[in-house]
């Protein structure tokens, strides 16, 4: 198979699953509400379900499995065929290198919306953005990160092309820098403009090495083990998103999460005892009990409670600029260069990965002489 032609096949499969990818975005967008509706999040699970229990009409009554040759083979044949794939060494070793993207690349998804809700003002971007708001005039942060696909769906057959005249470990380590410069940029501004414009910098990062990290595998596993391997090729996807959500949860509250650094302000900077900032909680709760959820019936935490009303009043001043107080004392942008470290690991990995199978090759080629 040449390279173009099976760039552009990946191409076309990653373009599919992308258009499920922008229209569920949109809908759950729709579904949740806003803050003035009291929210409506159970609407977005119960739609997914209807969406999800749509799909068992064609897998019943249109899909016809194709019929197979030869023997179904045993289990202990299956067991046979993962333990030679999970000994080959240049699979494995690109599977573990490869991991450390995924760690970083999914958070653009778990933790970025959390960031752009918290700390990026993007009204500007929803003056030329149709897109659906929030009650403070904000894009909605799942429609910010829904670029991402709409890029893809609009780029991603003519990119594969592009892409297909290129070595693919050369376009694997291409894309992981283009995504690792795009991942670091979305987090070290305030501007939802700048944030929008890098997340179509990272989709085409995505769209260089996503694809090709499957194409590389498809060309490469045996020829007998095709499956097998494809299907082993999601390890490095569920180690990233496993260990990166396992370590983007205490960083972000360590370094990123407003209401932490909202109750850091208020001690450090203005002194507030905590005897103080329950009695503020006490307070809001006693004057506004139908604001308690099931989660919080029994009161609301110094750790739960959101003291960013209380800080805009205190200092006269709005949400947006005590944002950029916030900003410029805690540099809550410093997530997103401890994550983009592992961008930058896989990178260097890969290149050292390319070299050692480029001298492999050329050590095979010369045995055979």
């Amino acid at each position: 198979m040449s390279l173009l032609n099976s760039s552009l096949g990946f191409g076309l499969f990653y373009w599919i699953v992308n258009i499920g990818g922008f229209f569920a975005p949109l809908m759950a967008s729709a579904l949740r509400g806003n803050a003035h509706d009291g929210y409506t999040w159970s609407f977005v699970f119960y739609g997914a379900a209807i969406v999800t229990a749509i799909n068992f009409i064609p897998a019943l009554f249109v899909y016809q499995e194709p019929e197979k040759s030869g023997e179904k083979p045993s289990v202990q044949t299956v067991w046979k065929n993962i333990t030679t794939a999970l000994s080959d060494f240049d699979f494995m070793m690109f599977l573990l290198i490869f991991s450390g993207f995924w760690l970083m690349f999914m958070q653009l998804w778990d933790l970025l919306p959390n960031f752009i809700n918290q700390w990026i003002d993007s009204r500007h971007l929803a003056s030329i953005l149709p897109a659906a708001l929030t009650d403070n005039g904000n894009v909605k942060a799942e429609q910010i990160i829904n670029i991402n696909a709409f890029s893809i769906i609009a780029f991603m057959v003519p990119w594969s092309i592009v892409t297909g005249k290129f070595n693919r470990l050369t376009a694997i380590t291409a894309g992981v820098l283009l995504t690792t410069v795009a991942f670091l940029g979305s987090g070290l501004f305030m501007s939802g403009t700048v944030v929008a414009l890098m997340i179509v910098l990272f989709s085409f990062g995505e769209m260089t090495c996503s694809p090709k990290f499957s194409e590389y595998i498809g060309v490469n596993a045996p020829p007998d083990k095709k499956a097998l391997y494809m299907g082993l090729s999601n390890i490095p996807f569920a180690f990233g998103w496993i260990i990166g959500n396992v370590m983007s949860g205490p960083l972000y509250d360590a370094f990123g999460n407003k209401l932490m650094l909202a109750r850091r302000f208020l001690t450090t900077e203005k002194g507030y005892t905590v005897a103080k900032m329950q009695g503020i909680v006490d307070t809001y709760t006693k004057a506004n009990p139908d604001k308690l959820s099931i989660d919080t019936l029994n009161g609301i935490t110094i750790e739960s409670f959101n003291f960013m009303p209380h800080i805009e009043k205190l200092l006269g001043l709005d949400t947006y600029a005590v944002n950029k107080i916030l900003w410029n004392l805690y540099d809550p942008w410093i997530i997103w260069v401890i994550l983009s470290g592992f961008g930058l690991l896989t990178i260097v990995s890969m290149g050292f990965f390319a070299i050692y199978k480029k001298r492999k090759t050329k050590r095979l080629a010369n045995a055979k002489i």
